[in-house]
């Protein structure tokens, strides 16, 4: 069947919505979409007065129905970022289906967290597939005054896809930008070494991207109320601070664990 409607635009669009169409005689009358987006047959006539209802006399309601898309969408993005999860995706090494999960919060500015980096990649060497790292930023703040933007660095080059090369750096070269009287242009030279887009590097320096991922791994390392950095936690349970030398005896009793229950 086809509905006239005199004098009308078109209405385009799928997944339900429906479109006009010319017929022969120079009427015009609506098709449906099909959940593919094709043309479908054509629609029926509530369909019909529902779309003409949204679409002429409610538009204030179709308004109302958008922005209430909108929010449900806002939702669903704020969901994935769940406070106290830490940032996702994670920056990651190893497998991702390993059956032991080291989490890693570290603070660019802490001495120890740079001697550290060097026993984390020794272990992940170690283990292999059978280890998975995730590295978090944890930033102290109180008393390291360039942490912060260190870590900025670090999530800036991550979006181009070297994360772990600026995080090699940093730590290769915290002696050189501790001491500089500019730390950020210290970190865009370092940007520059890598051969990163320096207007991009800039820009989400201090771009809320950026800022985002430090607060929801900053806010994970609050839920765990975890002392200090560098400090580990191990499949989400056992933490590990100023006894970080026990690592490789918690990994080989998790693996053993696990082993003894397959």
């Amino acid at each position: 069947m086809i509905i006239e409607f005199p004098d009308q635009s078109p209405v385009r669009g799928c997944g339900g919505e429906a479109q006009l169409v010319s017929e022969r005689g120079g009427g015009r009358g609506i098709r449906a979409c099909g959940a593919n987006g094709n043309l479908g047959g054509l629609a029926s006539l509530s369909d019909l007065m529902v779309l003409r209802i949204f679409l002429m006399r409610n538009k204030k309601l179709l308004m109302m129905a958008l922005l209430a898309l909108g929010v449900l969408s806002l939702a669903k993005s704020l969901a994935a970022q769940e406070p106290g999860r830490g940032a996702s995706p994670e920056w990651t090494s190893g497998n991702r289906h390993a059956p032991v999960i080291v989490e890693v919060f570290s603070d660019y500015e802490c001495r120890r967290c740079a001697a550290f980096n060097a026993d984390v990649k020794r272990i992940q060497a170690k283990y292999g597939d059978r280890v998975r790292m995730i590295f978090r930023e944890f930033p102290l703040t109180q008393i390291h005054g360039k942490a912060l933007l260190a870590a900025q660095a670090a999530e800036a080059a991550g979006r181009q896809g070297k994360f772990f090369e600026m995080n090699d750096l940093l730590y290769g070269k915290a002696n050189e930008w501790k001491e500089s009287k500019n730390a950020e242009e210290q970190f865009i030279s370092y940007a520059h070494e890598l051969k990163l887009n320096l207007k991009r590097f800039r820009a989400d320096l201090s771009g809320p991207r950026v800022r985002e991922r430090i607060s929801l791994d900053e806010q994970r390392a609050r839920s765990l109320n975890l002392p200090g950095a560098p400090t580990v936690v191990i499949n989400g349970g056992k933490v590990l601070h100023e006894d970080l030398a026990n690592l490789e005896s918690e990994i080989d009793s998790k693996l053993s664990s696990l082993k003894g229950t397959n």
